[in-house]
């Protein structure tokens, strides 16, 4: 993916290719962007910085986003669902950071489309997840509902109790560098006890301990064997935040 020197400011633009931008990116009211989806699942449209999504601007996504940072999410989004593959059966977007809810929400099948069992369909996943989506939100009909967790917002059909309220925005600590090497330093809301453990993308337990402090910033150092990827930080009673490793 080539590289563009952002931040960028979208008034009407097509993401049909993988894209890689360097800064942040922001659809402003009265702006559109459409992101197809990638070869298999790839990324189609990745950016190192925040997204800002506008009131009154418009993001309909059929493939993968990465956003390395926050987004806020204030204006439209529209979320095609053909399958329960990320990336080719639908759009999602995913970030490192915490993701503002506030903006209306669209989701739509083919006619007649109906999942075989009790299915979920992640949308938006975040280290971090505050706020919701504008009621009503433009749902396929049928049993679809909208149901919010501490870190996505997810497309669920066929279950009949679904948690309809994002966590607030307490509690929240921030990382930084990300992505990391070595070590990860860390700012915000800790706990007195500051005990943490690492998970994977798969959600296996990779490493534990407690966050070193001395007389600078707290910080947890990465071991060399912690291989390059995504991870979750995670602290009993605060939200998890992403991380990549990258060496």
């Amino acid at each position: 993916m080539r590289p563009h020197l952002l931040p960028l400011l979208v008034a009407l633009a097509t993401c049909l290719h993988p894209a890689a931008l360097l800064g942040q990116l922001t659809v402003a009211s009265g702006g559109t962007l459409y992101v197809g989806p990638a070869a298999a699942t790839d990324i189609a449209l990745q950016t190192e910085g925040d997204l800002q999504l506008e009131k009154g601007g418009m993001i309909r996504i059929a493939g993968l986003v990465e956003v390395m940072n926050d987004a806020q999410l204030a204006g439209s989004l529209e979320f095609p669902v053909t399958g329960q593959q990320p990336g080719t059966g639908h759009g999602q977007i995913n970030l490192g950071g915490q993701a503002t809810l506030s903006g209306e929400l669209t989701a739509t099948t083919p006619t007649n489309y109906e999942p075989s069992g009790e299915t979920t369909i992640t949308l938006v996943d975040a280290g971090s997840l505050s706020g919701n989506f504008q009621e009503p939100t433009a749902l396929p009909a049928g049993k679809w509902q909208i149901e919010y967790t501490d870190t996505q917002a997810n497309l669920v059909y066929g279950r009949e109790t679904v948690s309809t309220t994002a966590m607030p925005t307490a509690a929240l600590f921030s990382l930084y560098p990300n992505p990391a090497g070595h070590s990860l330093y860390l700012s915000g809301q800790l706990p007195s006890s500051p005990q943490y453990r690492v998970v994977d993308a798969m959600g296996r337990a990779v490493m534990s301990g407690t966050v070193a402090k001395g007389s600078g910033q707290p910080r947890i150092d990465l071991p060399a064997s912690l291989p390059n990827g995504l991870y979750m930080l995670q602290f009993e009673g605060l939200r998890a935040r992403r991380f990549e490793v990258i060496r």
